[in-house]
């Protein structure tokens, strides 16, 4: 065995010195052809190590990967390398503190060189030439920085006279730069991999929204049918019946004037059961631009019942499928209620527009505010965490920004389907 003493490279003569530099920018050519070879980790590698070959005048050429279990093993797919050669390449045992020549090679970046028939070849070397079946070696670290990888070695040289010192150096070059480029190849296979994942997430969560859409529209479609054809009905009859008692009835009979209470309460019955089905499900929502126009009636309704000012601002220049349109019009009406009921604000401005390839909302108030991280004990603490959690389920995001007497504003985003 042979080791290439790295001072000798460092103290080189001019001329000398303008070779290995030569040779450096030889290397890092070898590394860019190699990475224009194909996108996939398998042709990068498969286009190096041919290179590398070419390089170093190799008949073989193979990256041995370091793993958790310190266990060195070739990479299938290697330059010059047949399925007959690789199941010779047994893994080999590699320690930090250990003494053999591979834990050296991947640990103190020891280079490697040996060839049958070399003076004083140590029994184990000549082992090693033997099992692989080659007549003479190179190996150097494989690494990126201080990261050990692994080791990359050549086996046969098509010259003569084998392996030179100049082959072992520059194999040395080709792990430091390939160590690098190895692990953005890696990192860029993973990126495309989680890329692949996060998709079809994205088609499940799209799917997932539809369904529920769809369970939420037939519900309501239900609720508001057996509302309108049946309770509403009901109570429009008991008005009409209480009102021609009431009229049979002297004007000073108390009994007249009992029931004519009771009908003013059965109309404000009838009027909230009404505003609860346009809640649940407005007729116009299922219209081109019906989103705008069911949020101005609802603001219009919010003035109407408790005098307080709104503002709309809705710039969306395409219309949104409907399953959007739901989980907008859902959001809206609960930061709407959670105002009328608990804010006691005389202002509110409901904003919607396109921007990031989504929709954002915002709706805003000037209400008396609160601590957004006691929510949980305040009233209608359920509502403020649903506006947090339906755009998260259409892919999106909601939060929440108050402070006592700065009002409230609620913010959210959903992404619109590509």
């Amino acid at each position: 065995m042979k080791t290439v003493d790295r001072p000798e490279f460092d103290m080189l003569p001019s001329n000398q010195a303008e070779r290995s530099e030569q040779l450096a920018v030889d290397v890092l050519r070898v590394i860019s052809a190699s990475l224009g070879a194909g996108a996939s980790l398998e042709s990068f590698y498969r286009s190096l190590t041919a290179n590398v070959a070419d390089l170093v005048g190799a008949s073989k050429v193979v990256f041995w990967q370091l793993g958790s279990d310190r266990m060195l093993r070739a990479i299938p797919g290697a330059y010059g390398v047949d399925d007959d050669f690789v199941t010779r390449l047994y893994p080999a045992p590699c320690y930090p503190e250990g003494t053999d020549i591979t834990s050296q090679v991947v640990y103190r970046d020891l280079i490697f060189r040996a060839a049958l028939g070399d003076p004083g070849q140590s029994p184990r070397d000549r082992r090693v030439l033997d099992v692989l079946q080659v007549s003479n070696a190179i190996s150097a670290p494989w690494r990126a920085g201080d990261a050990r990888l692994g080791v990359v070695a050549a086996y046969d040289s098509i010259n003569r006279d084998g392996f030179t010192s100049e082959d072992a150096w520059m194999l040395e070059i080709t792990g430091l730069a390939a160590g690098l480029v190895w692990q953005l190849k890696q990192a860029e296979s993973q990126l495309s991999e989680t890329v692949v994942r996060l998709e079809q997430v994205d088609s499940a969560r799209q799917l997932l929204l539809r369904n529920l859409s769809t369970a939420v529209d037939r519900a309501s479609k239900r609720f508001a049918a057996e509302l309108h054809d049946d309770g509403l009905q009901k109570l429009t009859a008991a008005e009409i019946r209480l009102a021609g008692l009431a009229a049979s009835m002297a004007a000073d009979d108390r009994t007249k004037i009992g029931i004519d209470e009771i009908s003013a309460l059965l109309e404000q019955v009838e009027e909230a059961l009404r505003n609860l089905l346009e809640n649940v499900r407005p007729p116009s929502l299922e219209t081109p631009g019906g989103l705008e126009t069911t949020i101005r009636q609802r603001l219009a309704a919010l003035g109407a019942h408790s005098g307080i000012t709104g503002e709309c601002a809705v710039e969306l220049p395409e219309e949104p499928p409907y399953e959007i349109k739901s989980v907008l019009h859902r959001q809206i009406s609960e930061a709407l209620t959670n105002i009328e009921r608990h804010a006691q604000a005389t202002r509110v401005r409901v904003e919607l527009k396109v921007e990031n390839d989504g929709i954002y909302g915002a709706v805003t108030d000037n209400g008396t505010g609160f601590i957004v991280s006691e929510r949980d004990r305040l009233p209608g603490h359920l509502g403020l965490l649903a506006l947090g959690e339906r755009p998260l389920l259409a892919g999106g995001w909601g939060k929440i920004r108050s402070e006592p007497g700065a009002g409230t504003i609620v913010e959210f985003w959903v992404p619109l389907p590509k």
